[in-house]
């Protein structure tokens, strides 16, 4: 029986260890995206399916996926640790993710007229809304 725990215990730790590493990836391409557009509020489920794993992206996630994957650079990200990490995130996947959006953001999706660009600044891509305007203090 312990045994049996101990194995269980093993395995969930092992997994939250993977899905960490992998949020902290995406969470990179996130950080990005909000550093292009300040403007935005900017959630993972803007290339995500909510709700569902990971994996499953939406057509917007799609277009990423396309201009990325034969760079590996998550694979790479999750193999760094501490300050070679965060140089990695800095150095390779952000402007790597900003090369991609630059070509993303000229296209136009099946069916609409304006191009990702257009559609992100006026709130229009699910999941980046506009930041709500701070309000100023009477003084």
């Amino acid at each position: 029986m312990r045994l049996g725990l101990a194995l269980t215990a093993a395995v969930f730790c092992l997994s939250a260890m993977m899905m960490t590493s992998s949020a902290d990836a995406h969470m990179a391409f996130k950080k990005a995206m909000s550093k292009k557009y300040p403007e935005m509020k900017v959630t993972c489920n803007a290339c995500h399916v909510k709700a569902k794993p990971k994996s499953e992206r939406n057509d917007f996630g799609k277009l990423f996926l396309k201009e990325l994957k034969d760079k590996e650079i998550t694979k790479n990200f999750k193999s760094k640790t501490g300050e070679e990490r965060k140089d990695y995130e800095k150095k390779v996947m952000g402007p790597e993710f900003l090369k991609a959006l630059a070509k993303i953001k000229k296209m136009k999706p099946k069916d609409k007229e304006q191009t990702y660009d257009e559609l992100i600044k006026a709130g229009e891509i699910k999941e980046i809304t506009k930041k709500p305007k701070k309000e100023e203090k009477d003084s």
